[in-house]
């Protein structure tokens, strides 16, 4: 009811097809994470107002795909404990709202990368 009545719970249309993460469109939960800059919420990753790829799998081509956008994007190794809903996720690209722009868990691994670049095109402007 909270999420109702503060707008926690809007969902921005994706404009993309079906094989979009649930999550894209949605606010980010802010959970803490295990990250290498040390413990933080994720919502403190976003204070310098631009978008943050969270990593959440050690996928250091990950971080690279990101690398070209990283004038307007910070990347982030990061865990979540094993019970927050974030450790079922590889990666997602957080808007500096706090909504995500693109997910991605084992499901998505195929594609992650080539979907990381599209959905960092479509926010972010080429790289």
């Amino acid at each position: 009811m909270s999420e109702l009545i503060s707008a926690l719970d809007v969902a921005y249309p994706t404009g993309k097809t079906a094989e979009t993460h649930p999550w894209v469109g949605r606010r980010a939960p802010d959970r803490a994470l295990a990250t290498d800059r040390g413990a933080a919420r994720l919502y403190e990753l976003l204070h310098a107002g631009r978008f943050v790829l969270i990593d959440l799998a050690g996928a250091a081509d990950l971080r690279e795909a990101g690398a070209a956008w990283g004038d307007r994007v910070d990347a982030v190794r990061a865990t979540a404990d094993p019970r927050s809903d974030l450790a079922a996720l590889e990666a997602l690209l957080v808007r500096p709202d706090g909504h995500v722009a693109w997910a991605s868990d084992a499901a998505r691994r195929a594609t992650r990368l080539s979907d990381l670049r599209s959905a960092l095109e479509a926010w972010c402007g080429p790289a």
